[in-house]
């Protein structure tokens, strides 16, 4: 049986990614959403949240373009709570499809809400756009909002964490000569 052993330096590197996420750092969410009741609101609701001993940033953008200006500016954003209708109709799918395909991240959490009643066909815009989640503002309790949070925040941890080892196993692999 083969054992993966790992340098002395990718398990200090990974000493040193986890004291990182225990510190003070926050984990940046942006929220997009045209109406300023939802920032106020999501932001109280938000105001002492800690994940994995972490607070969190909430950065406000109203507009699907501010939101990709915002983005740009901080491109650790973990998690993107996302209004459907702002400027147009498609504004907040149209930020999906630039999070992903223009940009090429696939590690942050878009939670794509939406306060239109009977907003187009849930099921399908899941199945056709990169979202991790769909949540409809009406009737959304805060610790629906702090679960959904957290569930985000743990996926994009377990993201980044992955892609840390990767990078370490990789390294010590290029190190040995077994590398391509």
């Amino acid at each position: 049986m083969n054992t993966i052993r790992f340098s002395e330096e990718a398990e200090e590197q990974q000493e040193r990614y986890n004291s990182r996420a225990e510190s003070d750092n926050p984990w940046t969410i942006i929220v997009a959403d045209d109406e300023g009741d939802v920032h106020m609101i999501t932001k109280l609701v938000l105001e002492n949240f800690r994940f994995d001993n972490r607070p969190v940033e909430i950065l406000s953008s109203y507009s699907g373009e501010d939101a990709l200006k915002t983005l740009e500016k901080h491109p650790n954003t973990a998690v993107v709570l996302l209004d459907v209708v702002m400027e147009s109709y498609t504004a907040g799918l149209d930020v999906v499809n630039q999070i992903r395909n223009h940009f090429h991240n696939q590690e942050i959490r878009i939670l794509l809400r939406s306060g239109q009643a009977g907003y187009a066909n849930v099921s399908q815009i899941i199945q056709e756009f990169e979202i991790n989640d769909f949540i409809r503002k009406e009737n959304l309790r805060y610790q629906d909002l702090k679960d959904a949070v957290t569930l985000a925040l743990r996926a994009f941890r377990d993201i980044k964490q992955a892609q840390y080892k990767t990078e370490g196993e990789n390294r010590h692999n290029d190190e040995q000569g077994c590398g391509d």
